[in-house]
């Protein structure tokens, strides 16, 4: 037994006998991921408040292929979903005064601070606002509130 080194004493005996068959592994997949679609932007909600004011915008923008100066992508137009819009009509009148115009930024800043939410979380309240049309868009990029006059 010099010459082996391995003490097959300790090893495992190989059996001649038909091996018995093994239950098949069950191979548990994990559920797949939802996709998580992102707000729209302000490009979106623009144009498909536009394409609702005037269907042959959508027409035009077809035709001539034209696409985000952002994004180089064609605009989606978004459907309104269910939104409550007398709530986020509410929450506009609570945020914002009447008869005042507000840039982007402030009008997030003010939603933001009046309920205590992030950055984040404000902007995609603000575009539910614009939506909802408790909000309004001037040509200048000011925002107002909706059954008022901006000054």
């Amino acid at each position: 037994m010099s010459l082996l080194s391995v003490d097959l004493s300790k090893r495992r005996r190989l059996s001649l006998k038909k091996p018995e068959p093994q239950p098949p592994k069950r191979s548990v997949k994990p559920p797949a991921p939802k996709p998580v679609g992102k707000p729209p932007t302000i490009e979106e909600v623009a144009y498909s408040q536009l394409v609702a004011l005037h269907p042959i915008v959508e027409d035009l923008v077809e035709i001539m292929d034209l696409v985000s100066p952002t994004t180089g992508e064609r605009i989606r137009k978004v459907e309104p979903t269910g939104l409550d819009s007398d709530r986020l009509r509410e929450l506009a009148q609570q945020v914002l005064q009447p008869s005042a115009a507000y840039t982007l930024e402030e009008v997030i800043e003010q939603v933001a601070s009046k309920t205590n939410v992030s950055r984040d979380r404000a902007y995609t309240g603000f575009i539910y606002m614009l939506q909802a049309g408790a909000i309004q868009v001037t040509p200048a990029s000011t925002y107002y509130l909706a059954d008022s006059t901006p000054f």
